[in-house]
């Protein structure tokens, strides 16, 4: 996983709080999490990963958190990702899927989601948006189309048997079937 990302555990969360100031537990508790996608890597055999965005207080948004179906959590903050792209998934030592926050308001941020088309180095984009709903959560959309959707399905590239990087992916709001 990228270099930038705060790796933690449920226990590492726990201890973490502890050691914040009762002011910052009191800003953190205002904190609201938002479930905006889930995503299945074919490359990575059929690995889950859930993206979460983390708001402050005035509903700006403060982290993307990565959550596996391995039992890892990445934390990506803000800043980081509207300076640069950060890894969200490799296939065999190569960075196969990257994402990285354009622009970001209280209200919308474009994602763009750049992904290995042909190994080793071939990469193909497409942008999306996360879009503050009125009950103050977060949802990812299409984006030039008002359609909402929950998962994202990124298929295999196999050329002579082995995987060399992201042939295609699919919007919908079911979980795929790989």
């Amino acid at each position: 996983m990228d270099n930038y990302a705060q790796k933690v555990g449920a226990i590492g969360m726990e201890s973490h709080a502890t050691a914040l100031s009762t002011q910052d537990k009191v800003a953190v508790a205002k904190h609201t999490t938002s479930l905006i996608m889930s995503a299945v890597s074919e490359p990575e055999g059929g690995l889950i990963r859930h993206f979460f965005i983390e708001a402050n207080e005035t509903g700006f948004i403060v982290n993307l958190i990565v959550k596996d179906s391995n039992g890892d959590k990445f934390i990506y903050n803000l800043d980081k990702l509207l300076a640069s792209e950060v890894t969200i998934a490799r296939v065999k030592g190569l960075d196969a899927v990257m994402m990285q926050i354009v622009t970001a308001t209280g209200e919308e941020s474009l994602v763009r989601v750049r992904y290995l088309s042909r190994a080793p180095s071939q990469y193909s984009s497409f942008e999306l948006r996360a879009r503050k709903l009125a009950d103050g959560h977060w949802a990812m959309f299409e984006r030039d189309r008002p359609r909402m959707f929950k998962w994202i399905l990124f298929r295999s590239k196999i050329f002579m048997g082995v995987t060399i990087g992201v042939d295609s992916f699919e919007l919908s709001q079911e979980q795929p079937r790989i």
